[in-house]
């Protein structure tokens, strides 16, 4: 493996993926450790990956917008859309903004966003029977680890019981 080869592979990995710096830069990496680099000097990754985000077709934040919005058609909540980001390689700031902090604004949108995720799974108003007390907790656990706020989950699930809670 040389530079052009290792260039080579970084456009056609950014061509067929949708990816952010690190990602890239951990696909060349990975890429390097299974070859034998032939070049003269050492690899230059970072700035194989800096001309990549130049030329734009490495974009953290379209990256992360298009993820969120992805995950958000899926029914998934914000905690599950941030480790997802933050496993793509983003920093704290770009995964902020796309979740945006602001959690009283965001309530709407996560509630939507759990109404879409039952609807998917058929529980909660949208199952076809009400289940037992097994299947309900299973069913919360479920809500829970797709990223939604367990008072949102209780909110979908049990729709006739107050949620209280200690301040």
């Amino acid at each position: 493996m040389d530079a052009e080869r290792l260039k080579a592979l970084a456009f056609h990995y950014a061509a067929r993926f949708a990816t952010t710096q690190t990602k890239l830069a951990r696909y060349l990496e990975r890429k390097l450790s299974r070859a034998d680099w032939s070049g003269a000097s050492p690899p230059d990754i970072p700035s194989i990956v800096a001309r990549m985000a130049e030329l734009k077709l490495v974009d953290d934040e379209a990256f992360a917008t298009m993820r969120t919005e992805g995950l958000r058609r899926r029914g998934m909540g914000d905690r599950r859309i941030r480790q997802t980001l933050w496993q793509a390689g983003l920093s704290e700031d770009l995964v902020n903004a796309a979740v945006r902090v602001d959690e009283g604004q965001n309530y709407e949108q996560a509630l939507a966003s759990a109404h879409v995720f039952a609807r998917r799974k058929r529980i909660g108003p949208y199952a076809e029977a009400r289940p037992d007390p097994a299947v309900r907790k299973r069913q919360m656990a479920m809500m829970c680890r797709a990223g939604h706020d367990f008072r949102i989950a209780c909110e979908i699930l049990e729709p006739n019981v107050e949620f209280v809670q200690d301040d």
